[in-house]
């Protein structure tokens, strides 16, 4: 995920506002560093988060943030597509979001909230598992309002590149763009916040045209 966040984003650019949700040791180290970067950490329950959230209802206001980090998180959320329209409503108009899940675009998504641990082990490969998804996830995160785009990151790179970097190769990589024209509409409604969430220390001021 950093290589693609380095090459194909401008996270790094400049004053950016990151969401990390259920952060990762390896990228958690590698955003604290950023100098730039006002960077959250969310989750339901972990050590490592600035901010203990529910992701179907978050604390934050709308359009707080410029990108998030959502790996492999949907799947343990069974409703996923409240927890979708809450990162699309927090993210700023022409921000973007990393979403990846257990994904099989071939088929379509497998779910069961109500199934034992034992059934989701067999059917979603892990007892906290609640579905995997197929080709229809990108419909629910369009749906959500997200513009979705996803790829095999990993086989753009020569294969001694790609291991050392630490990039499957048969795992997709999965990016969410909020669009600065909401599906649906016909023009871009002006949107001006202050924004103050002070305890998690993100302050700012914003306006997108």
């Amino acid at each position: 995920m950093w290589l693609w966040i380095s090459r194909e984003t401008d996270l790094l650019c400049g004053p950016r506002r990151l969401l990390h949700i259920a952060p990762e040791q390896g990228l958690l180290e590698r955003f604290a560093s950023a100098d730039q970067v006002t960077y959250v950490k969310g989750d339901i329950d972990s050590p490592l988060a600035d901010v203990a959230l529910d992701l179907r209802a978050t604390p934050f206001p709308t359009g707080c943030f410029d990108a998030i980090v959502c790996s492999h998180v949907l799947e343990h959320i069974a409703d996923d597509r409240t927890a979708m329209k809450e990162l699309a409503r927090i993210l700023r108009p022409g921000g973007w979001a990393l979403l990846m899940v257990p994904f099989y675009p071939e088929r379509r998504t497998d779910e069961d909230p109500s199934a034992s641990r034992q059934e989701r082990l067999i059917r979603f490969g892990q007892e906290d598992h609640v579905r995997t998804y197929g080709g229809d996830y990108v419909d629910r995160l369009h749906d959500a309002g997200f513009d979705v785009e996803y790829e095999m990151y990993g086989t753009k790179f020569e294969s001694r590149f790609a291991r050392r970097h630490g990039l499957p190769f048969g795992e997709f990589l999965i990016a969410g763009w909020k669009p600065t024209v909401l599906h649906g509409q016909s023009s871009v409604e002006t949107i001006v916040e202050h924004l103050n969430v002070d305890d998690v220390g993100l302050t700012s001021t914003y306006s997108a045209t």
